[in-house]
């Protein structure tokens, strides 16, 4: 857990204790070890608080060096937050046409093509 206030923390920490298999392995206030530390506590999970919780750009250099990781970005006011991950994606072209592929390189968020 990454910069998170003392309450929210141990919300978090609360939680993660009811889960079957999980632990806290570490917590930081800072970024400014968080690389070594995931590499050090071999985590899958880092859940930090951040002001840009929906900027995939501010996690990308972190998921670049450990793809399996999940990042669990909280909202500043803590009431919300987004899951970021690095995986693989593949959309089916069901039509191999101008338009299907026009939609498919766009990169639009209805990538099916009938």
């Amino acid at each position: 857990m990454v910069g998170m206030s003392n309450m929210l923390s141990n919300i978090v920490a609360a939680v993660i204790d009811q889960m079957p298999d999980s632990v806290v392995a570490g917590r930081s206030d800072t970024r400014d070890h968080l690389l070594c530390d995931v590499r050090l506590t071999n985590a899958d999970v880092v859940m930090l608080q951040d002001e840009h919780p929906d900027r995939t750009e501010s996690f990308r250099e972190l998921l670049g060096r450990f793809p399996a990781l999940l990042v669990v970005a909280i909202t500043a006011d803590g009431t919300a937050g987004y899951l970021h991950e690095l995986r693989p994606h593949t959309t089916y072209l069901a039509e191999l046409s101008a338009a299907a592929l026009q939609v498919a390189l766009r990169g639009d968020d209805q990538r099916t093509v009938n």
